[in-house]
């Protein structure tokens, strides 16, 4: 059976369609709601800062966090690449917290970090970022940090 252009037409429409609600569900339902921050080790060199992402899976499915790449930032300043390369599957209806690492060099952003603190607001001034991806289905992502 040869199906006519319309028909193709009309099949390739629905399955736009579908696709479309199935990313659109996913999106809808696919939290990253906060990252938190503690302070790590302290070296000569910098400090480690220790992260945690919290995602939060409302669909009916478990999904997997493919991978998030992102920066720290400082209020307008970038202090520090963040990654998440290990798959992680985050179940259904279900909330989880993923650890990061983040390493903040001295050199370069001491007066940037001395300009935020003295104007008296500086733990306003942190944010977290990036993109994220579930399933090929890209999510950008910008958080404020919560210092812990």
């Amino acid at each position: 059976m040869k199906l006519k252009p319309l028909e193709i037409a009309g099949i390739l429409a629905l399955g736009y369609f579908l696709w479309s609600k199935f990313v659109t569900d996913i999106q809808n339902n696919l939290f990253f709601s906060k990252f938190k921050a503690k302070l790590g080790k302290l070296t000569p060199q910098g400090v480690e800062i220790n992260l945690l992402l919290t995602v939060s899976n409302r669909n009916d499915i478990d999904l997997p966090l493919d991978w998030f790449k992102g920066q720290l930032i400082y209020g307008q300043y970038i202090i520090s690449d963040l990654n998440i390369s290990t798959p992680v599957i985050i179940g259904a209806k279900q909330t989880v917290e993923i650890p990061m690492k983040a390493f903040v060099a001295f050199a370069g952003t001491v007066i940037n970090v001395m300009e935020m603190i003295t104007s008296g607001k500086w733990w306003l001034a942190f944010t977290v970022k990036g993109k994220a991806s579930s399933k090929g289905i890209v999510f950008s992502v910008e958080q404020p940090l919560q210092i812990i």
